[in-house]
């Protein structure tokens, strides 16, 4: 759509807009919390990310209070709210139906600029991962379930055991970053540590549990097997 100055309702088009194409029959979250009549679904402020479930059922979606509140993503409807994070979450995702069978809720993860990664199932959480010593960006979980890579600010990835909870093993997105850092001045390490390289994206093949692609802050997207 053309640009139109503030102040036309382009903003309320758009939302409306918005709502018929993905069926929402109500506002998610609110700027203003007097606007809403149930404080248990409201965070005020703007949300961090969202995520969809496979089938379009449910959308999980993260506040600036450290809550992921869940929604029927066809009616709108609150339906539970998962808090245990102590900073903003930056990643969620849904576990799939047969990878969690025998789960009495739908399971997923959010990852947090707490360093910390959590597993839910619904409201009730299950497991925490600790691995990470700076923030983490992004997370996936492969299709069968069985592998989550997590990626943090400082161009670490991580490929854990979601069976024991453990990390298989560790790596740089970017191969010879640690040479590069050492040739800088000291004053720009921290910088390009932090956020130069920062993992902002991973995702895992639909087709392959074993192939996931990585997207960092300098511009490339890597494939990993």
């Amino acid at each position: 759509r053309s640009y139109r100055p503030s102040g036309t309702g382009f903003e309320s088009v758009c939302s409306s807009e918005l709502a018929k194409t993905v069926t929402l029959n109500r506002v998610l979250a609110y700027e203003n919390v007097s606007d809403a009549s149930n404080n248990d679904d409201v965070f005020g402020g703007c949300s961090s990310c969202l995520s969809y479930t496979d089938d379009a059922e449910l959308v999980a979606v993260a506040g600036p209070d450290c809550r992921v509140v869940v929604y029927d993503a066809t009616t709108g409807k609150h339906k539970y709210a998962a808090e245990g994070h102590s900073e903003i979450v930056t990643g969620m995702a849904w576990v799939s139906p047969i990878a969690a069978a025998g789960a009495t809720s739908r399971m997923f993860y959010t990852a947090s600029l707490d360093k910390s990664i959590r597993l839910w199932s619904g409201s009730r959480h299950v497991a925490t991962y600790r691995d990470h010593y700076d923030w983490i960006r992004s997370i996936a979980v492969s299709g069968d379930g069985g592998t989550l890579v997590s990626g943090c600010v400082s161009n670490n990835l991580f490929l854990w055991d979601t069976r024991t909870v453990r990390t298989i093993c560790r790596t740089q997105a970017m191969r010879g970053l640690d040479e590069k850092l050492k040739s800088m001045p000291g004053s720009a390490r921290p910088f390009c540590t932090s956020f130069e390289y920062s993992v902002n994206s991973v995702d895992f093949f639909r087709t392959n549990h074993n192939l996931f692609v990585s997207g960092t802050r300098d511009g490339t997207v890597r494939m990993w097997d």
